[in-house]
């Protein structure tokens, strides 16, 4: 693996022991190990994450672990965001029908004040035959 420039020998045979050992420890995809040796490269342990991500304990989180863990906050933010457009259109949709009610309700206002509903004629009888 070639490091970055200004990574020490004794810290690069370091990092290459600690990066062996997490592989062997570790199934990762191949994207995860490409990002975990870019990781490593830059001169980091693989047991360390780029947004200080700790576990339970308060102890640092590693790498591949942090990288799975955003990857799926990620993944719940986008359906939090999916689901929040889906309310947005169903409040839109009820927005819409809200104001096709109002127009509606207008509508029969304006008729009853201007008369033009013919009200059935209601015939009582002289006599109730009860």
């Amino acid at each position: 693996m070639e490091f970055n420039k200004s990574v020490s020998q004794e810290l690069r045979d370091m990092l290459n022991s600690d990066l062996k050992r997490y592989e062997d420890s570790m199934v990762l995809t191949e994207l995860e190990r490409l990002e975990l040796r870019k990781w490593v490269s830059d001169g980091y342990s693989p047991y360390s994450n780029p947004n200080y991500m700790s576990n339970e304990n308060g102890s640092p989180m590693d790498f591949v672990t942090a990288m799975r863990i955003s990857d799926e906050l990620e993944e719940i933010q986008l359906e939090a965001l999916s689901h929040f457009d889906g309310i947005k259109e169903e409040r839109n949709d009820f927005k819409k029908e809200n104001q096709a009610m109002r127009s509606y309700i207008k509508d029969l206002q304006a008729m009853l004040i201007t008369k033009e509903i013919d009200y059935p004629k209601f015939i009582i009888p002289d006599e109730i035959p009860f």
